[in-house]
């Protein structure tokens, strides 16, 4: 799941739908949730954990729905050249020049309308859109937001992060979702009358963005309690939590500090790009910071001196919207805890 502890304070209100969305006993299927509204179609709502009546149908069953990203409530959004498009509210008007980054949560349904799209359009503004009855295609320029690789949009049985970063004019309050006129340019000239594409949403976030720079650890530097330093020389070989020989210089050193200091205390987090779904990471990083400290406590470390947490991609200090960033965020933290 998105975390965001790395970043500002998320402005969109009720970014997961769940504020209003509440079961009536005959379906999943909700109409209104606070703080989003149609400019045009009839963008759904669902509550995946409605408790539903024995003669009630089930919409999820139905729509062979997943399951949300982010608790229990998801948006359904027709996604086509005519299409269904929502609009949300900001807690507090962008500010002039800042970068912000735009998030959310996609993925489409399961054998139904599975057509893959490249992106997913955003629109902020200073003022609420025109509403409009009929559902169309909206001809204002958008903000594509795209996965880590700007590959099409065509999982089904995983939810995607799509994102992209928008510098901010100033005054904007409003957050508009949909196909835009400038959005899938070419996407759907191959497909047949009959086929169609729905997308499903969550987690949507607008917060302010600042990369997070942090210090290399050497032997000869000043060490703070509570400062976060890189370990930039600790790899693995690849998908695996096996050290690289590389690596062994470096943790020789914070071994050296370590017997200096038999007082200090350290903390050993490994952090991973969001490549992988949360419990996935959060597994892997673990694995990664356990061998870590194995490593240490072999070479004479005391087992109070170190603490091993797997963190998964819950702190990003880059964006992971490309390589580098990804690379930035694929990383080993050690923290001063005691010394």
């Amino acid at each position: 799941m998105l975390n965001l502890s790395s970043f500002a304070q998320n402005l969109v209100v009720n970014p997961s739908f769940e504020q209003g969305a509440k079961c009536d006993g005959s379906t999943e299927k909700i109409d209104t949730v606070v703080g989003w509204s149609p400019i045009a179609g009839t963008p759904t709502y669902i509550n995946t954990n409605c408790p539903l009546s024995k003669n009630s149908r089930s919409f999820v069953q139905g729509m062979k729905l997943p399951p949300a990203a982010h608790r229990d409530v998801l948006t359904l959004l027709k996604f086509d050249i005519t299409g269904e498009f929502q609009q949300g509210r900001l807690i507090s008007a962008l500010e002039k020049d800042k970068q912000y980054i735009v998030k959310m949560f996609a993925r489409l349904p399961i054998k139904f309308c599975s057509t893959a799209i490249k992106e997913i359009g955003v629109v902020l503004s200073e003022d609420l859109l025109e509403v409009s009855t009929e559902k169309r295609k909206i001809d204002i320029p958008a903000l594509a937001l795209q996965n880590n690789d700007q590959t099409f949009i065509k999982k089904q049985y995983d939810w995607q992060e799509v994102s992209a970063v928008y510098k901010a004019n100033g005054g904007e309050k409003y957050i508009a979702i949909g196909n835009f006129s400038n959005i899938n340019e070419d996407a759907f000239n191959n497909r047949q009358e009959n086929e169609c594409t729905y997308i499903f949403i969550d987690l949507v976030s607008v917060s302010e963005f600042k990369e997070i720079q942090l210090p290399s650890f050497s032997i000869d530097m000043s060490l703070k309690k509570g400062e976060r330093i890189l370990l930039t020389e600790v790899t693995f070989e690849e998908g695996s939590n096996v050290l690289k020989e590389s690596s062994f210089e470096i943790l020789n050193d914070v071994m050296k500090i370590l017997k200096e200091n038999p007082k200090m205390k350290i903390e050993i987090s490994s952090h991973s790009d969001n490549s992988l779904d949360g419990m996935k990471s959060l597994t892997f990083t673990k694995a990664r910071a356990e061998k870590i400290i194995e490593h240490l406590t072999n070479k004479g470390a005391l087992e109070t001196q170190l603490i091993g947490v797997g963190r998964g991609s819950t702190n990003a200090i880059a964006l992971n919207n490309s390589v580098n960033g990804r690379k930035k965020n694929d990383r080993i933290e050690m923290r001063i805890l005691e010394l």
